[in-house]
């Protein structure tokens, strides 16, 4: 009997003790979760933002708790408004104009008075413009300064590249003019075509533009700044790849699939690092926390790391690029 009991009593003890460590496990896991940051991300659905979702998530470890809603262009503030009073985040992460957009009609029904959601904004065209008029919003521009891919575009093939054509809207005008300076010091010349911002007959406008840069300004190259409404998948193949492919100058490129050698349009692509601009945005997470959840109100950030991707086989044809040589890629496409 002695011997059952004393069983029966270690036992008993094995299990309340086991049910104290499991106790103290579950309000440890309590406290962390509760200490978490919670953070809100609006994107829309592609590789690209999912990895600067990863490099977010990677940088601030288990100090950040990270929702997502996707978006598209069908989404409505509404969405915006529904996850913020769901996951009551500490701050949202803007990916892409869409993203932007919404949240300004959301926030464009919040009281004056109402404190609002420090947010920042990446991996949207002319961002800095995008945010204007939201409160306690800033931003990490997605444009590459000319000059950085001009001098990885000579260093490539080995060309003094010394005239750089550049088309682009109105809209685009002071990113233009931004550039001239750093690009001289180089000595760069940007030669550039400015179109309205509403274009009834755009194709012809590109041609024509096209045509003077080539055989009148004699540019040695050309830079496409990224914008919709002058890249669509009608005017890159209808207008802008046979130009390119008559003429023969290397063109850079500011997204990774127009480098495709299949395409044969891009020659070098250079674009942020998406995971770097994830890790990017953590810092600037990380910096508004300490200041009470205060953003540098408008500010625009560059971004810090640069993915330069090659498409050889256009390289190799037109300018005699061959792999054994290539240093400071971040990708080649063959």
């Amino acid at each position: 009997m002695e011997a059952s009991a004393t069983v029966t009593f270690c036992c008993r003890s094995r299990r309340r003790a086991v049910r104290t460590v499991i106790s103290v496990i579950v309000f440890v896991m309590a406290l962390d979760a509760a200490a978490q940051t919670r953070l809100l991300v609006v994107r829309p659905e592609g590789v690209n933002f999912k990895d600067a979702v990863k490099g977010m998530a990677d940088d601030l470890g288990r100090d950040a708790t990270i929702k997502e809603i996707v978006v598209d262009k069908h989404s409505e503030s509404g969405a915006i408004a529904k996850a913020v009073q769901q996951y009551e985040p500490k701050a949202i992460m803007l990916m892409d104009n869409t993203a932007i957009r919404l949240y300004k009609d959301y926030s464009a029904t919040l009281p004056d008075s109402e404190p609002v959601l420090p947010s920042i904004s990446l991996i949207g065209i002319l961002v800095g413009d995008a945010i204007a008029g939201l409160r306690n919003a800033e931003a990490i521009s997605y444009e590459i300064p000319v000059v950085i891919s001009v001098v990885n575009l000579r260093a490539l093939t080995g060309r003094p590249i010394k005239r750089i054509g550049i088309i682009h809207r109105e809209v685009m005008r002071n990113l233009i003019e931004q550039n001239r300076e750093s690009c001289a010091r180089e000595g760069i010349t940007i030669v550039g075509k400015c179109l309205p911002n509403e274009m009834s007959f755009k194709e012809s406008g590109v041609k024509k533009a096209l045509t003077e840069l080539f055989e009148e300004d004699k540019v040695d190259a050309l830079w496409i700044p990224n914008d919709n409404v002058l890249l669509t998948p009608a005017m890159i193949t209808e207008v802008w790849i046979p130009k390119v492919q008559k003429y023969r100058k290397p063109v850079i490129v500011g997204i990774e699939a127009l480098a495709a050698p299949d395409l044969d349009f891009g020659t070098l692509a250079v674009l942020p690092d998406h995971v770097a601009l994830g890790v990017q945005a953590a810092a600037l997470v990380i910096n508004a926390q300490e200041n009470g959840w205060k953003v540098n109100a408008g500010a625009v950030e560059p971004a810090l790391s640069v993915y330069k991707v090659l498409n050889l086989r256009q390289a190799a044809e037109y300018f005699k690029v061959q792999e054994k040589n290539i240093t400071g890629i971040d990708k080649i496409l063959k």
